[in-house]
Order: C-alpha cells, then structure tokens, then sequence
C-alpha cells in the first residue's frame, strides 16, 4: 500500500527527533583520551532531568549522613546493554551537596562532580562511575556489570534515584515445596543486612530499571 507523502515525512522527522535525543551523552572515543573540552561539551549537551535528591551515608555505621543528587540524562531510559556505542554513554550525573565524602561511591563534596558511563565490555556492558575536577580529564574510580531488572516493563521517560530492583517473585511450577523454613533468628539478621545496606544509584532503562 502506497503511504501518504505527508505520512513519510512525518515519520522521517519521528525518526530524526529520536536519534538526536538517543545521541546526546554518546562519547565519540573512549574517556581516557578525551581532551578536558570536549568530554565538558558532551557533558553540556546534556539534559539532567528527572532526579533525586537522597541522604547517603557518610561513613560504615551511618552516623553521619549527607544529601546527594543524582540526575538522568534525558535520553537514558533507552539504554540497553548493546546500544550504548562503542565508548559508552553518560547516562546519569551525581552531585554530593554535602561537605563530607559518602561512605558508597565516595561521592566528595563540590567542585567534584560525577557521571555514570555505560560501556559495552565483552558480549555484555559494564557501568564505570567517572570523577570530574573542573579543568582535569574524568577519571574512573568505580565500575560493575551493567545488569537490568527484567521483570520490569521497559521505561517511558527518563528517572535517577538511589534504590534497589524489587524483589522477584519467582514462577510456581506444578508439585513445588517449600522445602526450608527461616528461622526468627534468620529473618532478624536478614531484614538487620537488608536495612544496613544503602540503595544503589539506579535508573530506569530499555529493561525498566538498572542499578548501578
């Protein structure tokens, strides 16, 4: 069937209006060769949408707390673990408002500022947590697998937040049996562990949400 004329343009510019959000964050070479401008102009190209602002914890007891942003970059819901480029792209930015270091990631206070990066590593991707000095080259002082939560719908828009995937609710199969039950004194200690752990930096990605 012969489409309307004015139906292929408007998909042309559909389609040009979403390539040039899913480019914005995409490093063209990788990070460590990156002059100090140009890794700026890519930060600058930027949306920060769509954040959080959590207290972190400053120290291992957690006696200490300081407040932290984290931002999405627009475009981040689309990442997925192949389409990131071959350099990666930034896909979230942290500020510690703070004027202390956090315990986890040991976000310092400003003039440093933070980025997320997702790279493809192999056959999958890893997250590398980048530090930024104003008038220094980023540097990587964290990384990990860059995983998803697949028992979520993919995202709509973009979001950044510090939390964790949900729990799974794993599928019954005909004739299962509970085959162990948790003691009082295992349910304490695991709930004690679960509330001791802070949040991951998460986002929502093409897998729904992806923690960092």
């Amino acid at each position: 069937m012969r489409l309307p004329t004015v139906a292929i343009i408007g998909f042309a510019v559909s389609a040009a209006g979403c390539n040039s959000l899913v480019s914005r964050g995409v490093l063209t070479q990788a990070y460590p060769t990156m002059s100090i401008n140009a890794f700026d102009s890519v930060v600058n190209g930027i949306n920060w949408v769509d954040g959080n602002t959590r207290q972190r914890c400053a120290n291992a007891a957690c006696t200490d707390s300081v407040s932290v942003r984290i931002d999405a970059n627009e475009s981040a819901y689309t990442i997925d673990s192949v389409n990131g480029g071959p350099h990666g792209t930034l896909v979230a930015r942290v500020r510690n408002l703070g004027g202390s270091a956090t315990y986890m990631y040991h976000f310092r206070p400003a003039p440093y500022l933070y980025y997320f990066l997702v790279r493809p590593s192999g056959v999958s991707s890893k997250w590398i947590l980048l530090e930024k000095l104003a008038g220094f080259p980023a540097a990587a002082i964290d990384s990990g697998a860059f995983t998803g939560c697949f028992d979520h719908r993919a995202a709509k828009s973009a979001r950044a937040d510090f939390k964790d995937c949900g729990p799974r609710i794993p599928s019954a199969s005909p004739g299962a049996h509970i085959v162990a039950v948790a003691t009082p004194t295992a349910v304490l200690s695991a709930a004690l562990n679960h509330l001791a752990a802070e949040a991951k930096a998460w986002i929502g990605c093409a897998y729904g949400c992806c923690p960092m």
